[in-house]
């Protein structure tokens, strides 16, 4: 899935995904939100899911915010999650959806590259 169910809304704040990202246990936030939820706890640790209370060990940021890069503050949610998963994602499964996120990034630059050079 390349992005939360359509009419599905964030657990946290209740409104409309900002910087949709996808944890390991499948629940989507927005981006802001669920990093908020992990500094009010301990930054050294993975934050729990505050649906199923898994620990997430990895967001993986959905294609539409992957293409929302280029606003500065949808930039600066992206960085903070990958400084998460830099951090957490150190478990085999972590690694396949950390490939999945890298694959997902390649696949977004090769296709703005073909958009800038299509007449």
């Amino acid at each position: 899935m390349d992005g939360p169910p359509v009419n599905d809304f964030c657990s946290i704040c209740h409104g409309h995904f900002n910087i949709a990202c996808q944890a390991n246990c499948s629940h989507w936030f927005c981006g802001d939100c669920i990093m908020l939820v992990w500094h009010h706890g301990s930054v050294l640790q993975p934050c729990k899911c505050p649906l199923c209370r898994r620990q997430i060990t990895l967001l993986v940021p959905g294609e539409a915010s992957l293409r929302e890069r280029s606003d500065p503050d949808a930039a600066e949610v992206l960085g903070k999650i990958e400084r998460y998963n830099h951090l957490f994602a150190g478990n085999t499964s972590g690694l396949i959806q950390a490939c999945r996120f890298k694959c997902l990034s390649v696949l977004y630059i090769i296709n703005c590259s073909l958009q800038l050079i299509s007449p």
